[in-house]
């Protein structure tokens, strides 16, 4: 079996623009925690014109999705 990695996968939309996708792979869940955690920080002051967001984190080692 492979290595535990973490993924965590942010999709927002802006009105006209549709929805923008970025995934990321993390080695430890506190990595991908602490990246979730950077963009709700940064959320209010970047993003204004967001209306809807979706964040889902999981392992590839794991049976189940936690979806924020």
């Amino acid at each position: 079996m492979d290595d535990p990695v973490w993924n965590v996968q942010i999709c927002h939309g802006s009105d006209e623009e549709g929805y923008t996708e970025r995934s990321v792979t993390f080695d430890t869940y506190l990595d991908a925690v602490e990246f979730v955690q950077d963009y709700l920080d940064n959320l209010d002051q970047e993003n204004r014109k967001i209306t809807a967001a979706s964040i889902k984190m999981w392992c590839n080692s794991a049976s189940q999705m936690i979806e924020l």
